[in-house]
Parts: structure tokens; C-alpha cells; sequence
């Protein structure tokens, strides 16, 4: 049996060691994927909550379902009390569409979720509080969101015939 020089097992374990690596990035990665999946879909499931809280308050009561379509009718109609509780719901509305829309560029929301976010604030667009709201307040707002309601948003075509419940 021939013993391995010293040379030999230093070139064994440098060979052992790269195997190692090899296998811990493999084992890395592996968990970086698991990893962003889960952090997609809480990012879905947050969006989706988030918008469903903000809906629900005006399904669930009545006062503020009365000052919202009296808002998206005309804003201008509002006091100035009615006003600011109007354009504080529309700010946190158009708050979780910014945030879906940051998420859905960096790939971090399901493109099928975005398409239906979209769609809401596509049929949103044609009210006339929402258009209020939008030119009064968008300075509150990145440009590259701006640039997204102004350039991609409000030129799309609405589907013929759609109403808005309640308008």
C-alpha cells in the first residue's frame, strides 16, 4: 500500500474543500428561491388584504359610503371637513396602489394580482372625484408613479359600457 505524500493530501483536501462549496452554494441558492417565493406571496397577501380593508370600510359603513360617492361624484360639493376625510381615504387608496405597483415592478407581486389591482383604479379613473383627487394630490406621489397614472393608466381604454355602482 503506498502512503500519500504531503503534497498528495494537501491537493485531496483542497479538492474536498471545493466539493464543499460547492455543495453549500447549491444548498444557498436553494434557499434563497424558497425564500422569495414566501416573501411573494405575503407580498400578494398583504396587497390583497390591505385592499380589502380599504374597501370594506366603505361597504361596512354607511357614512363613509355616502362621503365617497358624494366625493367621486364631485369633490367639490364636499365641506371642507367632508373634503379632508375624502382625500385622506383616496391618499391611503392610491398609498396601496403605489405600494402593488412598486412590488409588481420588482417582481415581487403576481403579475394576474396586479392585472386586477389595475383594472379597479382603470375603472376608478373615468369618476370625477377621482380625477379631482389626482390632479389636486399627485405631487405627493413618486414621479415614476406619477409617470405610470398619467402615461399608462389614464390613456387605456375603459370597457365599453362599464358603470361604476353607485355614480
Amino acid at each position: 500500500m503506498e502512503t500519500l505524500s504531503l503534497e498528495q493530501i494537501y491537493y485531496l483536501g483542497q479538492i474536498i474543500a471545493a466539493g464543499a462549496v460547492v455543495v453549500t452554494l447549491i444548498y444557498v441558492g436553494l434557499q434563497v428561491k424558497q425564500n422569495t417565493h414566501a416573501v411573494n406571496l405575503a407580498t400578494a397577501h398583504n396587497v390583497s388584504e390591505s385592499l380589502r380593508d380599504s374597501q370594506g370600510l366603505i361597504a361596512q359603513n354607511e357614512g363613509m359610503c355616502d362621503l365617497w360617492l358624494r366625493g367621486m361624484r364631485d369633490a367639490d360639493s364636499l365641506s371642507g371637513s367632508e373634503k379632508l376625510r375624502f382625500y385622506t381615504y383616496m391618499h391611503n387608496f392610491f398609498g396601496l396602489f403605489e405600494d402593488a405597483y412598486y412590488s409588481w415592478q420588482k417582481g415581487a407581486l403576481d403579475p394576474r394580482l396586479w392585472d386586477s389591482i389595475y383594472r379597479r383604479f382603470l375603472v376608478l379613473k373615468t369618476l370625477p372625484g377621482w380625477q379631482r383627487y389626482w390632479s389636486d394630490r399627485k405631487f405627493f406621489y413618486h414621479v415614476d408613479f406619477v409617470n405610470y397614472i398619467d402615461n399608462v393608466l389614464i390613456p387605456a381604454e375603459v370597457p365599453a359600457g362599464y358603470k361604476f355602482p353607485g355614480t
